[in-house]
């Protein structure tokens, strides 16, 4: 049997509809690593090691922000980082 005045709601993935003031999550840890990475190292420091520690500052950043879950900002942060040879 029905009942009256019942209202359905369509549901709206959150993520699908993320409001404009969420942006700075994402946009935080990117620049703190661009700007990281374009910096010089200081001296006796390898490239390679200053660069891996701008993904690893990025990547901690992104997940204070948390932009996304944790896990998938590890696994973003991740390919960035090479092994060596």
């Amino acid at each position: 049997m029905l009942q009256t005045g019942i209202q359905l709601r369509a549901y709206v993935p959150v993520a699908a509809s993320a409001p404009p003031r969420t942006l700075w999550k994402y946009l935080v840890p990117m620049m703190i690593g661009l700007v990281l990475w374009f910096i010089p190292p200081p001296s006796g420091l390898p490239l390679k090691a200053w660069h891996m520690f701008a993904v690893f500052v990025a990547t901690t950043t992104g997940i204070i922000t948390a932009p996304l879950p944790m896990s998938a900002v590890a696994i973003l942060g991740r390919p960035s980082v090479r092994s060596p040879r």
